[in-house]
């Protein structure tokens, strides 16, 4: 799971963008949500934390400094307020996290990469694996002493059966298959995991800084091929990725 955060400095200089700003700042129990676009696409979403923004005075102009964060703190919380009974598919599990936490409320959607499949699958493939895999609610909600985990173990657990990793990009949710970075094809579901289309997607690995601050980027992925030998048996150099 890959957080991002969002900064920004504005000049407190007019009305009645001034006044607003800093009432932001003033109001603790608000909920602020911020977008950044470019031209019409969305580029990244998240909320304003108050009590995180400053405002300070340069050469004789008053700067507020706004941050914002994604949200994804919240999968800290414990999931027992979340159970369901029988077998439900990880998309639809994963759409009803992200909609008892508020996430649903500054994104548009979530987004699958290809993913491991079932053998038995054959080309042209539908959907992925977080969609065609089910499971029961004790699979990943509970730990070895029956307490009820947090939201971020459930899906950290989710993302290693499938080799996943977790971002927002373009105001999605986005699940990417390590092995598969350079794919354009990905699944689109809404925040509830109700399946909307498949198209491709291109990920927007880093944002242009006007000055100063810090370039948004995903950690590097290294590839690495382990060859185990078995000397002269049946399994001798079988590659495991």
């Amino acid at each position: 799971i890959v957080p991002s955060r969002f900064q920004i400095s504005a000049v407190l200089s007019t009305f009645p963008f001034a006044p607003a700003l800093e009432q932001v700042a003033r109001d603790a129990d608000g909920i602020f949500y911020m977008e950044l676009w470019k031209g019409l696409s969305k580029e990244w979403a998240g909320t304003i934390t108050p009590s995180a923004c400053t405002i300070e005075v340069i050469n004789g102009a008053r700067y507020m400094t706004i941050i914002a964060a994604d949200g994804f703190y919240k999968l800290d919380l414990s999931s027992s307020m979340y159970t369901f009974s029988g077998d439900k598919r990880l998309i639809v599990q994963l759409g009803d996290i992200f909609t008892r936490l508020n996430l649903h409320r500054f994104f548009d959607g979530i987004a699958v990469s290809e993913t491991t499949r079932q053998g038995l699958e054959t080309f042209p493939y539908q959907y992925d694996g977080l969609y065609n895999t089910l499971s029961r609610h004790a699979l990943f909600y509970y730990d070895e002493n029956k307490e009820y985990r947090s939201y971020r173990e459930v899906i950290n657990d989710i993302c290693v059966c499938f080799g996943l990793r977790m971002y927002q990009d373009r105001g999605f949710v986005v699940f990417q298959d390590f092995t598969r970075v350079n794919e354009s094809a990905y699944s689109f579901y809404t925040m509830s995991g109700t399946y909307q289309t498949r198209r491709s997607f291109s990920s927007v690995q880093t944002l242009p800084v006007i000055s100063g601050g810090t370039k948004m980027y995903l950690p590097a992925i290294k590839q690495l091929d382990i060859v185990h030998e078995f000397g002269s048996t049946q399994f001798a150099y079988q590659d495991t990725l």
